[in-house]
């Protein structure tokens, strides 16, 4: 099927713009290669002009009340779901995501803005008599323009997320997507628009991390930053930040564990630990790349596993029969290659996969076999290393606490699964892995509504819930 050239620009003060210098990038499709869109490219003067928008939106945007704010999210749900299959192609024709996942990422964020426009008690004045007997007031105030700077696997659920709680608290916001996939955030901010939204409360400015993130991160008046993405980009923006002490919350890396005990429904676990894994082709932070199984039950669920990957269905994202579509370039294929390489040399068995399929969408497009490793050691890179790819490993053990410090070890700490029929056991173990968010028996547990802490390098404060909103507010306290 012949692309159609999407020709996108700045989005600032309610409008699409050109960058001043003219400068444009061309997107490709990660599927067959061809090219999609040309995108805006901006510089220090473009984010000046959406900082000044965001600015001179500010004050009319934080006199608002909280539930004014909240129809205003409430349209903007709705404007999503109007939408849905524009926005579910854009990301699939964007990122190579199967189209039934983008799908699923659509209602994912729609339900962000859903939580958030629901919030019944956001305790965002409160007051009580304090030691001295005299009376206190907190307030929570907004920043004021925020920056919001997303990662390329998940676009429009990584802007939604932190959207949501940054426009709910009074502040407006400057999106800066990732320079691969910016063509949802400019959906997101037009559909915005047409919702009822104020000019200037949403922009978006499309480019690199090293000119228009740069810029953005370092504004003067830009006191807040959410970034999603790599520890390594990570760790750039606090050094950036650190001159103007601004406030900044990371989501960064992880290498998230499985715990499979012996006594796991293998029936159940199997098909979901696969499925997480194999997810966008496990470009996610959150994917969990360590399967813990217990040494009883290994020989089988080694062999399970390997007819689960063996009959993954690669090819086109768009077709609804594909499980596993492309990854986000060549380039990138080629980096996860190296890791299947490299564990191979470590010593793990290469169970199956990790190759480029042998047809004829894998010759246009970032393809690539998911890969299956056994008897993996915790000192092995694939064992401590973010791959970002669809790569599991599996690792055996024999008692709970060899499990836990397994899990434990390394320098991510984001997610675990438990897998176990005895939820004293499972519950156990859970209240000793060092990271902030648990699922039992269960692939995930990520919802709008429940809060948690980033552990390590997987980055800097909270993640959801009101937890979130609280985040995106200063707080004033007034005594007399």
């Amino acid at each position: 099927m012949e692309e159609t050239l999407i020709s996108d620009g700045l989005f600032i003060n309610g409008v699409t713009t050109p960058a001043q210098s003219g400068d444009t990038k061309i997107i490709t499709n990660p599927a067959n290669g061809t090219a999609i869109a040309s995108v805006a490219q901006a510089s220090a003067v473009d984010v000046d002009a959406a900082v000044s928008a965001a600015l001179d939106a500010f004050g009319a945007w934080t006199a608002l009340s909280f539930s004014e704010r909240q129809q205003h999210l409430k349209r903007l749900a709705k404007g999503i779901e109007a939408a849905e299959t524009d926005f579910a192609q854009l990301e699939t024709r964007n990122v190579g995501r199967p189209l039934r996942e983008s799908t699923d990422e659509v209602h994912l964020a729609i339900s962000y803005l859903e939580y958030f426009s629901s919030i019944k008690d956001a305790d965002l004045e409160r007051s009580y008599l304090n030691s001295a007997n005299g009376e206190t007031t907190l307030l929570r105030m907004p920043y004021g323009v925020c920056a919001i700077i997303t990662p390329w696997n998940y676009p429009l659920t990584s802007a939604v997320k932190e959207l949501a709680p940054a426009l709910l608290a009074g502040n407006t916001v400057v999106l800066k997507p990732s320079q691969w996939t910016p063509l949802s955030t400019i959906l997101l901010a037009k559909v915005a628009i047409e919702s009822g939204l104020p000019p200037g409360v949403i922009n978006v400015i499309t480019g690199t991390g090293i000119t228009a993130g740069a810029s953005l991160v370092r504004h003067q008046h830009v006191p807040r930053i959410a970034f999603v993405g790599s520890t390594t980009v990570g760790k750039d923006i606090m050094r950036m930040s650190a001159d103007e002490l601004k406030d900044i919350t990371l989501a960064l890396g992880g290498k998230s564990a499985s715990i499979l005990c012996h006594d796991a429904d293998l029936d159940k676990a199997l098909p979901a630990v696969a499925g997480n894994i194999l997810k966008n082709c496990g470009q996610d932070y959150f994917a969990r790349g360590r399967l813990l199984v217990q040494q009883s039950i290994y020989e089988e669920v080694a062999e399970r596993l390997v007819t689960i990957f063996r009959s993954q269905v690669i090819g086109d994202p768009m077709n609804t029969n594909t499980t596993l579509g492309p990854m986000i370039s060549r380039a990138h294929c080629k980096r996860i290659q190296k890791y299947v390489e490299l564990g191979g040399s470590e010593g793990a068995d290469l169970l199956y996969g990790g190759i480029q399929p042998e047809n004829e969408a894998a010759q246009n497009g970032a393809f690539m076999q998911p890969a299956l490793f056994g008897d993996v050691h915790p000192g092995m890179y694939i064992a401590k290393e973010e791959i970002f790819g669809p790569v599991l490993c599996l690792m055996e053990f024999d008692s709970i606490d060899q499990a836990v410090k397994i899990a434990n070890s390394g320098i991510y700490g984001l997610g675990a699964t438990i897998w176990s029929e005895d939820a004293n056991r499972a519950n156990q173990i859970a209240r000793t892995l060092h990271v902030g968010v648990i699922a039992i028996n269960s692939a995930t547990a990520r919802y709008p509504d429940v809060s948690f802490s980033r552990v390590k390098h997987s980055g800097t404060g909270k993640e959801s819930g009101i937890e979130a909103l609280h985040q995106y507010t200063l707080l004033k306290s007034i005594s007399h």
